[in-house]
């Protein structure tokens, strides 16, 4: 419930706001990330992983596809009272005092269904609005509709001090407990001096065997489409996968939403490098 009162009050705000929001309750998002990796349910479990991640930029691409957010005072207000009434039973808990915390509990929720209410209304207005509510996710099933068979898409995730990643193809999914940080960090050290020399990379074999060999990928796979989490963000896929396509997303619901934009992709190369 804090978590969908987290993402609902979070709507409708301008980005840096949005993700100020966001950042400043990473401690919950982290913990849901843990809590969807685990849930028996695959297709919970993807959608509550990916639905934590890279919200703004989904927001965002998503406001890029239709007009300007609209302004309803009848939202703003409502959502001032949901933050008014969680405010109140926070502060009824944190105190220890039984008497409030349940009147303020049901006043919580009934704040929260009015604007949820209220925002239904708004919705009807707009009919593209799901495209720019960074709390939803696509579905599992969805993902796999936008992959082709020689697709995989594998959201790299920080667990504690574990990396772990979930793997989606076009007929299956599956989740993969991989190596721990203390294991990675020195790996990447190693790599951006030897970016920044443009040398060799010695740990491009340790690289591969520990993030991409242990994923298991199904034979005929040619592009891999990354979405990297917290220090993985600094792993340099292109270079360590030689062998297939290496294509970055920040989440799988932004790589959905960015699939319109397709067909007016232009034919060139915009490249961009530190100066000498």
């Amino acid at each position: 419930t804090s978590l969908d009162a987290l993402f609902e009050l979070a709507q409708g705000l301008s980005p840096v706001t949005r993700a100020r929001a966001l950042a400043e309750r990473g401690v919950a998002l982290d913990r849901e990330k843990q809590v969807a990796f685990d849930l028996a349910d695959p297709c919970s479990s993807f959608a509550l992983l990916d639905r934590a991640r890279a919200t703004t930029i989904t927001s965002g691409i998503g406001r890029s596809f239709t007009a300007p957010p609209y302004e309803d005072e009848e939202l703003e207000r409502a959502r001032e009272r949901v933050a008014s009434a969680l405010s109140h039973h926070r502060e009824a808990l944190r105190k220890g005092l039984p008497d409030q915390i349940e009147p303020a509990e049901k006043a919580y929720r009934r704040a929260r269904d009015a604007y949820r209410a209220a925002l239904r209304r708004a919705q009807r207005k707009d009919v593209t609005v799901r495209l720019r509510r960074g709390g939803e996710a696509l579905t599992l099933e969805a993902v796999q509709g936008l992959l082709g068979p020689q697709d995989a898409l594998v959201l790299y995730t920080v667990l504690d001090d574990r990396l772990a990643a979930y793997v989606v193809e076009q007929e299956t999914s599956r989740r993969v407990r991989l190596a721990t940080r203390e294991e990675l960090q020195p790996l990447l050290v190693e790599a951006r001096t030897a970016m920044n020399q443009a040398g060799e990379l010695p740990a491009r074999e340790t690289l591969k065997a520990m993030l991409v060999d242990e994923l298991a990928l199904s034979e005929g796979i040619e592009r891999l489409i990354v979405s990297p989490d917290g220090s993985l963000a600094a792993v340099p896929f292109a270079w360590i996968v030689d062998d297939m396509q290496v294509v970055f997303t920040p989440s799988a619901t932004a790589y959905g939403l960015l699939q319109p934009e397709r067909p007016i992709r232009g034919e060139g190369v915009l490249a961009m490098a530190d100066p000498v």
